[in-house]
């Protein structure tokens, strides 16, 4: 039975990768492509039985090429990608602010995994290749492996999958979730109990722009007071693949404070974007130590 199973879904899954219109028509955003459900239905039989009525259906598929040496491109089969998932869920479990982003398929679909191999074997690549001259190549490795380690700890300390979340009232009646865990082991966060604070807001701009002015240096001031109310200087900035805006960054204040000039802090950052999305990462570096 389960040979059968495995038979079936893969015969499926050749067929929709290699087949475009009427399996597959463009999403709402232009971005991708998502599953046709009255022309798959039509021409294949359900293979787990029917799903229950209140879920949810998305099926996507993208395709990617990855840059990675000859050999790690042969071992995944040549270096073009195509990918496709299929996805069920019980819509009553997403936030509502994150359902119109679930439903271009940029929350489960098929292109957040191609850009996530992408973004790996960027990285990889530029771990063996460096250019700036500031540091050597230990250095700049280091801090490579730094800033994916930073990003890994603060993705996984805000996952709500995996942790329990507290909901509280701020001001204007709006919410924020809370949590509290014991760290006893792991070197690369304080140890003891560690709080965690998350607010998702909406606001009216394209989030490339929003990107666009959390990255720019001289506007940092705006919104982050460890800047000192002034511009911020790179003293180290290592891009991470083809995307400019992707980059490992040691910053300080570059402004005339007294304060800003005196304090022995940096701050160490990490930004990555694709087309599913867009992460910056930082966290404080005594310079002093």
């Amino acid at each position: 039975m389960l040979l059968n199973l495995t038979l079936n879904g893969l015969n499926e899954l050749l067929k929709l990768a290699m087949s475009d219109e009427p399996f597959w028509v463009r999403s709402l955003d232009g971005g991708g492509k998502i599953l046709n459900m009255e022309e798959h239905a039509r021409s294949f039989i359900p293979i787990i039985g029917i799903k229950p009525s209140h879920f949810t259906t998305e099926t996507t598929r993208s395709f990617g090429t990855v840059a990675g040496n000859s050999l790690t491109l042969i071992e995944m089969l040549m270096n073009e990608i195509i990918w496709i998932e299929h996805v069920e869920y019980d819509e009553i479990f997403v936030h509502h602010l994150y359902r119109p982003l679930i439903k271009t398929g940029l929350g489960f679909g098929a292109q957040r995994w191609t850009s996530s191999l992408q973004k790996h074997f960027e990285f990889l690549r530029v771990m063996t290749s460096f250019v700036d001259s500031t540091v050597d190549s230990k250095g700049e490795i280091g801090m490579g492996i730094l800033a994916q380690r930073m990003t890994h700890n603060f993705c996984a300390g805000i996952c709500a999958t995996s942790n329990k979340w507290k909901t509280i009232q701020i001001e204007m009646g709006q919410d924020a979730n809370l949590m509290m865990r014991k760290n006893i082991t792991d070197l690369g966060e304080p140890i003891g109990v560690i709080l965690i604070a998350t607010k998702t807001i909406q606001l009216p701009i394209k989030p490339q722009y929003l990107f666009e002015f959390f990255t720019n240096k001289n506007m940092r001031s705006q919104w982050d007071i460890l800047s000192y109310s002034g511009p911020m200087k790179n003293m180290i900035h290592i891009i991470k693949g083809q995307n400019l805006e992707s980059s490992v960054s040691l910053l300080c204040a570059n402004g005339d404070d007294i304060i800003a000039n005196q304090n022995n802090m940096l701050i160490f950052q990490g930004t990555c974007t694709d087309a599913t999305g867009s992460l910056l990462v930082y966290a404080i570096v005594d310079s002093s130590k």
